[in-house]
């Protein structure tokens, strides 16, 4: 498919230079001069979409990605992360979104496993776009004591847009 693509884009080249000398030896004239503006405008739009689609025909390939741990604990909650992306947000994690993702996720959990999970499901249940170190005391909710409720002023924090 590539070679055929790269053919077509050869004609494309070959017919702007036809074009060209054609409307260099065509008479001149206020209809002509008119038609030869909407034409070269219109050949404009169609180069640009023409280049564009050079992307889908040649599409970047994906990179392996490696996650930190292996720790089955972590790739169930990696796994649905993901998903919950796709579900939530309609958004689909390429390869090196998620492995940025991935090396964020690890510097912001200390390394630690265990975090990155608790990291993940707040930013699930709060229905959030992305993941953010959060404070132990902001993901406990309902936290009771001994003698009832503890109580401390409601933390309040303003959702990004």
């Amino acid at each position: 498919m590539r070679e055929e693509w790269d053919q077509m884009g050869t004609d494309v080249r070959n017919l702007q230079e036809a074009m060209q000398e054609l409307l260099e030896i065509m008479p001149q004239s206020p209809t002509f001069f008119k038609a030869e503006i909407k034409i070269k405008k219109s050949w404009e739009k169609f180069k640009k979409t023409f280049n564009n689609f050079d992307g889908f025909i040649s599409p970047m390939k994906a990179i392996a990605v490696k996650e930190p741990w292996n720790d089955p604990e972590f790739l169930s909650t990696w796994k649905m992360w993901k998903e919950y992306l796709q579900e939530q947000h309609g958004v689909w994690m390429r390869s090196r979104s998620e492995v940025m993702a991935l090396k964020h996720l690890t510097d912001l959990a200390n390394n630690n496993p265990k975090e990155a999970i608790r990291f993940l499901e707040y930013a699930m249940a709060g229905r959030y776009q992305n993941f953010f170190k959060v404070k132990a005391e902001e993901s406990q909710i309902n936290n009771l004591s001994n003698n009832g409720p503890e109580e401390k002023k409601p933390t309040v924090v303003k959702r990004p847009k």
